[in-house]
């Protein structure tokens, strides 16, 4: 096996990934949550499809292939060995991928003339620099500075008489908490059920990004912070082509309340924020739209 192959999986929608397996293979045999490997293995054999989707399963996994469904038996006069493959989300992930490659299914992607010979609802693949969606990481970075700030604001204790003493507390109803709050209730409102855009600036490309709307729950330990500006490869399916010289453009706003408003209003409104830069403060360049060559796609994994 190629090292290549050892897929290290930072992100991954192993509902989408089960689905697509069941489908390779004509249905699962048998499904069941192993609680440890040992030879007196305890199976919950219960049902675990409600866990599937709402948050990912990192465990052992029992389960029985239609290419593997022939058991290595190991018999004795006194006792019989059975032996079944357990599997762990990420070994499944490496079969898909694996399966899906053999069959020539997998266009990889590296620079804009690649664009050319995709189409909705082709599997790629490509390796790029991710970086959330820069107007929320401009507002969580706002909204952690000003908190930050107001651990340092201060107001005087005090004594009887009206005499201040030498004594100081944080302040607690200070303007800029109210700032504060405002700032975070905007962020939030960018976020739709827990779901964010990276955005992945391919590899060998000047202008090649791929936008990639993720799911916060499918994260690692639900801790995406360890991806950003990092060096990735991303799995998914195409649901969206814009070439170069299009006129059109994926709107990073597209499934928040923002998406009502014209893009005039939208550069008015969050094209203030770059006056900050006077202030000495050092702001990534807010993009409202990711123009062509760009991807929208549907991601199943990111790994390394």
């Amino acid at each position: 096996m190629k090292s290549d192959n050892l897929f290290i999986t930072i992100y991954l929608n192993q509902k989408i990934v089960f689905d697509l397996l069941a489908i390779l293979e004509d249905g699962f045999s048998q499904f069941s949550t192993i609680n440890t490997s040992t030879s007196n293995a305890s199976k919950s054999n219960g049902e675990i499809s409600g866990e599937i989707g709402v948050s990912n399963i990192f465990a052992l996994l029992g389960v029985k292939l239609k290419s593997a469904l022939k058991s290595e038996d190991s018999e004795s006069e006194q006792s019989s060995l059975k032996a079944d493959k357990i599997h762990t989300p990420t070994s499944l992930f490496a079969k898909l991928h694996s399966e899906i490659a053999n069959r020539g299914m997998i266009k990889y992607v590296s620079n804009s003339e690649d664009l050319n010979q995709i189409v909705p609802g082709d599997f790629v693949e490509f390796k790029g620099i991710l970086e959330k969606n820069p107007l929320i990481n401009m507002l969580d970075s706002f909204q952690r500075f000003g908190e930050m700030a107001s651990l340092f604001e201060e107001e005087p204790i005090q004594q009887k008489g009206n005499k201040q003493q030498g004594q100081i507390k944080p302040s607690k109803n200070s303007e800029n908490t109210k700032v504060i709050s405002q700032i975070k209730a905007l962020s939030e409102s960018l976020k739709v059920g827990n779901m964010l855009d990276l955005i992945c600036t391919v590899d060998n490309s000047n202008n090649l990004r791929i936008v990639t709307p993720v799911s916060v729950d499918y994260f690692f330990n639900q801790n995406m912070n360890e991806v950003i500006d990092g060096q990735y490869k991303v799995f998914g399916k195409v649901i969206r082509v814009v070439p170069e010289y299009s006129d059109e453009s994926i709107n990073l706003l597209r499934n928040t309340s923002f998406s009502l408003f014209q893009n005039s209003l939208l550069s008015g409104i969050f094209g203030n924020f770059k006056d900050l830069e006077e202030a000495g403060l050092k702001l990534p360049s807010l993009d409202i739209e990711i123009e062509g060559p760009s991807l929208l796609i549907i991601p199943i994994a990111i790994f390394s």
